[in-house]
């Protein structure tokens, strides 16, 4: 993927948010990880480049977040590479059908993108919808998934 800066920030075992930002081409750092969870870390995001992402590792610290905001980003880690899902579509996968707004607003909350794909979630009828970050890394993160 070109054109995707992404930064890691870890405390101890486990990653407290991720932040992208537009670049040159794609990259990453990883902010005090521990050496096994950093190269955890440095493998997943090798297979998401070559678009065969491995399962999501289990260090990411989701204790500050809502039981529906964590609900939000289980539901998403579901979607698979290259698909999306719409606002409504992901609330009735939270058991929310007439959830929608409150999913864009958890997913606008949402403190590890890339992991947890908020960037796969569209407008029903397939427009690309919002996006807390800018509107191009998400447009550029979708472009590259298909």
């Amino acid at each position: 993927m070109s054109g995707i800066a992404v930064k890691i920030f870890c405390k101890e075992s486990c990653v407290l948010r991720t932040t992208l930002s537009l670049a040159d081409s794609f990259s990453y750092s990883i902010i005090d990880a521990m050496p096994p969870m950093q190269k955890t870390l440095v493998r997943w995001l090798d297979s998401y480049v070559a678009k065969k992402p491995l399962p999501l590792p289990p260090f990411f610290d989701t204790s500050d977040l809502s039981p529906f905001q964590q609900m939000i980003l289980k539901q998403m880690a579901t979607i698979p590479f290259g698909k999306t899902r719409s606002y409504r579509e992901l609330a009735e996968m939270c058991g929310k059908a007439k959830g929608a707004r409150a999913v864009g607003s958890g997913c606008g909350k949402n403190p590890f993108p890339l992991f947890y794909p908020c960037h796969r979630i569209v407008y029903s009828s397939g427009k690309i919808g919002g996006f807390t970050l800018d509107l191009e890394i998400k447009r550029r993160m979708l472009a590259f998934e298909t």
